[in-house]
């Protein structure tokens, strides 16, 4: 940008002491629940101290508002979502959730914005691209089960069980998959 005359050069070398890449926010699925909790802290502050205020006097923060929440559903939403926005995009949606919440203490995926709540498939949209010669369907699909079992195992701590839930499926289910998959 700056060869091309669109951005300042000496603001450049000013922004420029020392870069720090960042992977965008898809790639860091574990960061979204404390990024969430953050927002809805900041949020919530700020609707306390905008409901407090009578008379140009300020109430203490948190006068008498129950902590927020987000539903399991709502947080299943926000973690399948892809979120080219990043950032300001995941804090943008916490903002409106939290203005659209209804006096309610829990976030439900109904507040927020509809792109997610029907997210498409994390796996095979539209990053998949169909050489000429086609694609081995088996070995497709092995695949990204084996990385949603390994992301459901390493998400629950290697807990089954809770594995099984997250993927929606029975445990016993889950350990068949997991032998089939282990004897590839």
């Amino acid at each position: 940008m700056v060869a091309a005359g669109e951005f300042r050069e000496d603001l450049f070398y000013r922004l420029n002491v020392i870069p720090i890449q960042i992977p965008p926010l898809r790639e860091r699925k574990e960061d979204i629940p404390l990024l969430v909790q953050h927002f809805l802290e900041k949020f919530c502050d700020a609707d306390a101290q905008t409901a407090g205020r009578t008379n140009g006097q300020e109430a203490p923060r948190h006068a008498g508002l129950a902590p927020m929440t987000v539903s399991q559903q709502a947080m299943r939403c926000l973690m399948a979502y892809a979120w080219p926005g990043n950032v300001r995009q995941l804090e943008n949606a916490i903002e409106r959730a939290v203005a659209l919440r209804g006096g309610r203490t829990q976030i439900e995926a109904a507040d927020l914005p509809p792109e997610m709540l029907d997210p498409s498939e994390p796996t095979g949209g539209p990053d998949l691209v169909f050489p000429d010669d086609g694609i081995d369907f088996e070995r497709y699909v092995s695949k990204i089960e084996r990385e949603l079992i390994a992301r459901s195992l390493e998400r629950t701590g290697g807990n089954k069980g809770q594995a099984a839930r997250l993927l929606n499926l029975k445990r016993t289910t889950l350990v068949e998959k997991i032998k089939r998959l282990e004897g590839r």
